[in-house]
């Protein structure tokens, strides 16, 4: 019966290691914040800040401006449009990879936005 017991403590220890490898990380599509400079700014050579794309149409009706935590899919849910839509309005190339700062199209091109 000893015997018994040490096989049964040892499934069920297995079976706890699989179950929590297996267990959801919470993963999110990575959204990466390139609007800060390293560092402490103070070295001698400053770059100046980078123009994120759609910068020119923050604001505007019909375009979104992307915070951290968001992914392509829950912008597009919350505009109504399809994911793949965005992306291809947008030109992005890797629509698991959008910016913070990054300013997006959320209605088709042809839609005058400002109408609604």
């Amino acid at each position: 019966m000893h015997m018994t017991s040490t096989i049964r403590l040892a499934a069920s220890a297995a079976l706890l290691l699989i179950l929590a490898g297996c267990a959801s990380s919470g993963h999110h599509a990575p959204v990466e914040d390139r609007s800060r400079t390293g560092g402490s700014g103070t070295s001698a050579t400053t770059t100046p800040p980078r123009v994120l794309p759609g910068a020119e149409n923050a604001g505007k009706p019909g375009y979104y401006t992307v915070k951290p935590g968001d992914t392509l899919i829950r912008i597009s849910l919350d505009a109504g449009q399809n994911w793949r839509d965005l992306a291809s309005w947008n030109n992005l190339e890797n629509p698991n990879l959008i910016e913070v700062g990054q300013v997006l199209r959320v209605v088709p091109p042809n839609v005058d936005a400002s109408t609604d």
